[in-house]
């Protein structure tokens, strides 16, 4: 039986204190992009390297899959969820990252111009434009 979570949903949860990942790129950037610290268990793949970054980033550590027992498991928890210097470096990044969102949207306005006001992916954009000249609105 294999069960599904949406990590979207679930790492965006207010009371999420700590998030369990295999170090995968779009569970990793989605704790990150929450402000949640990451423990992970890379397996194969890019989930080490991707962990790696998490890790020097002082966003999280890496636990290694060898090395697992419920004691040694429960000291990486309980030093991540509870070590306040994961959680501001996480709140930090997390900051970053918006900022680094509100200036691509502010561009993307400046781009898209007085004609454009709506992003092509939102709902109230219809993709048509103002004509440039005044034939083409007398026609």
């Amino acid at each position: 039986m294999c069960i599904h979570i949406n990590t979207f949903l679930f790492a965006a949860h207010p009371n999420l204190k700590l998030f369990i990942t295999h170090g995968g790129l779009l569970s990793t950037t989605e704790a990150v992009h929450r402000g949640v610290p990451v423990l992970g268990i890379p397996i194969f793949g890019d989930q080490p390297l991707n962990m790696k970054h998490t890790e020097n980033a002082g966003l999280g550590r890496t636990f290694d899959l060898d090395d697992l027992t419920a004691d040694s498991f429960y000291t990486a928890i309980m030093e991540v969820a509870t070590n306040p210097r994961y959680v501001q470096q996480t709140t930090s990044h997390q900051q970053k990252l918006e900022r680094i969102k509100l200036e691509n949207q502010e561009y993307d306005d400046i781009r898209r111009g007085p004609n454009m006001s709506s992003s092509p992916r939102s709902p109230s954009y219809s993709g048509i434009t103002k004509p440039i000249n005044k034939k083409a609105e007398e026609n």
